[in-house]
Order: C-alpha cells, then structure tokens, then sequence
C-alpha cells in the first residue's frame, strides 16, 4: 500500500510524527510531501521517498493556493497513493479537495485551528473550503474536543468522521520524566514562534512586571524564531534583561530541563496541544490566555487560569507569579501532569 503524507513543515512533521512513520513503514511504501527545511535525510534513512513541494504557510493570496492546488493534482496522478494524509490547514483543505476532485481515499489532521477562525471574515472562507475539502474525507483526526466540537458548530463534517486522538502522543524514550526544578532561580519556558496570536505581547507584559517585582530572582526563556514585527521588541528586551532569547533550536530539551514553568500555550484551542507536549518531562504549564479547553489540564492539577485576554488578567489571576516552588522530586504539578496523556 502506496501513503502520501501531505503537510507544510518537514522539522514538525518529524518532531511530532516520525513514530507514526516509522510504524506505517513497516507494511507500507510511505512518500512524504512537504517544504523541507530540515530532516530529509532522516525521514529516507527511515525508508520514505521526499518530495519537494512549496506550501505558503500564511499566506492569504488566492493564486498562490491555486498554484498548490494544481501541485497536488499533479502529485496525485503521478505517485497514484492508495491513502492520502494531511496534515495542517493548507494540505487539509488543498489537498483534501485535490483528493475529492480525483477520488483518492484521503484522511485529514487537524493539529490546531491556528489564526484563521479568530478572524470573522477569514473564519467564513475557511468554514466553507473546509466543509467542501473534507465531504470527502474517510476520517478527521482532532487532538482535542473543543476543534472537533467547533467543526460540528459549524457543520463542516458530521460527528461520525470525527476521530478525537489523546494528544499528538510523546516519545518517554526522548523525553524522560526528569526533577520539578532545581532550587534557586525560577525560570519560565516560552517555545513557540514569536507572534501576537501565540499570546507573546501577554507574556511580555507579565514578564515586565515579574522583574520589577522579583530582579535576578526569576527569569525567562524564550526558544523558536520571530516575525519581524517582533525584532525591535524581543531586542529590546534582551537589552533590558527581561528575557533571554535563544532563537530557533533543533533541540529544546536541554531548555526544559533547567525550567520551573512552560508558559507557551498559545490563544484558545491549540493551548491543550502545548500541554500533552510537555508532560513527559514534568514541566507544569501556565495558560495565560482564556480558559484552558479539550482536556490540557487534569482536574486538581495545580494551574491558575485567565478568565479574560488582556495582560491585567496575568496580574489578577497570578499564574505565573503563583509558580510555588516544589522540592526536587516532589510531587508538584509537572509530575501529576505526567498521569495522563502520554503513551
């Protein structure tokens, strides 16, 4: 059996989904699609085949999606898969149609809703691409309720498509349970792209404010690469001391390894992802932005909420300040975060 995998990023596809590969080479010829900007090699040491396809992650211009459009029309006919997988809102909804146009059995991925429903305008284009790509699809895989819950509201497929997973699921081999934290200087983790949808301008603030109050007491991490509307701010920032900026890493575990928090989840209902991610390592979250939906936090796990988006909710709702310290091994909310969720 021939499987395309169609996705928009090779360095997260890796990340998050060579297990899954690795087990579908097994009985299967598996060809990956993507933008590779790492990894190629890796994924043919695995056994696949890469092929080399352009995919504007954000961009909004409609030639240039016809122009993806036409790539997997393209792709389809000359590699004739048995199985199609998407993943991420471009492939889901391009490559999606290009499977319904060409009748190839096809499943989608949703990972996240990512920026385009928080925009009304936006969210109804996407509404309709969606329900249109995915009539098609023989399955929907969400990592959380609340995606699946919104794709129901807005009846872009029917609920017996839906498959919701447990999270994107966590190797223990590369990620072990390690220490709360050491004693002394509180450290909080930021890993994400540095942009106003991940909640940075919250995070900015609220770190502003903690130096202020506790100095070379607390300290802040920040690990990924920045849009350049964010340059002079983040720059700035090093310059004042507040934060220290690592840049893009291929490996952010040394990064966690010396945290007291991972306070990165991002707005709304990608926070649960970023929560599944980091519980192997006993890394406790602070969600900063809205409440915390689709089962990211288990009940009685130590995480104070927001209850509104603005930076005076940081203050008020202190779940960054409110970080008390654990001793070494004990069992604080990184550990009871390890209970579930991982496998």
């Amino acid at each position: 059996m021939k499987i395309l995998v169609l996705t928009n990023h090779s360095y997260m596809l890796w990340r998050f989904r060579k297990e899954l590969i690795s087990t579908l080479l097994e009985e299967n010829e598996v060809v990956i699609s993507t933008p590779f900007v790492g990894h190629e090699e890796d994924f043919e040491r695995m056994g696949c085949r890469c092929l080399e396809t352009p995919v504007d992650r954000r961009g909004v211009n409609p030639a240039t999606d016809l122009k993806l459009l036409r790539a997997y029309r393209q792709l389809l006919r000359a590699e004739r898969p048995d199985l199609v997988l998407t993943y991420s809102i471009k492939p889901n909804i391009y490559g999606g149609l290009a499977c319904r146009m060409m009748r190839v059995p096809y499943c989608a991925n949703v990972q996240g809703l990512g920026t385009a429903f928080q925009r009304p305008g936006l969210a109804r284009l996407v509404t309709v691409l969606y329900r249109t790509a995915l009539s098609g699809a023989r399955r929907v895989f969400f990592e959380n309720s609340d995606n699946a819950a919104l794709f129901f509201q807005r009846h872009i497929i029917p609920q017996k498509k839906a498959c919701v997973l447990p999270g994107a699921g966590v190797s223990l081999a590369e990620y072990p349970l390690r220490p709360y934290r050491e004693n002394g200087r509180v450290r909080f983790l930021f890993v994400g792209r540095i942009m106003r949808e991940k909640g940075v301008e919250e995070l900015f603030w609220a770190a502003q404010r903690l130096k202020e109050v506790f100095g070379a007491e607390i300290g802040f991490d920040m690990v990924g690469f920045f849009e350049d509307a964010y340059r002079e701010a983040v720059e700035g920032l090093v310059r004042e001391g507040v934060v220290d900026f690592h840049g893009f890493q291929e490996d952010v575990r040394p990064f966690m390894r010396r945290r007291a928090a991972w306070c990165s989840p991002p707005t709304m209902r990608e926070c649960p992802t970023y929560c599944w991610r980091r519980r192997p390592v006993g890394v406790p979250s602070s969600p900063r932005i809205f409440r915390l939906p689709g089962g990211g936090v288990r009940r009685g796990e130590r995480v104070p909420l927001p209850a509104r988006r603005r930076p005076g909710a940081l203050s008020c709702h202190a779940p960054l300040r409110g970080a008390a310290p654990y001793p070494e091994g004990g069992d604080g909310p990184g550990r009871s975060g390890t209970y579930g969720g991982v496998f």
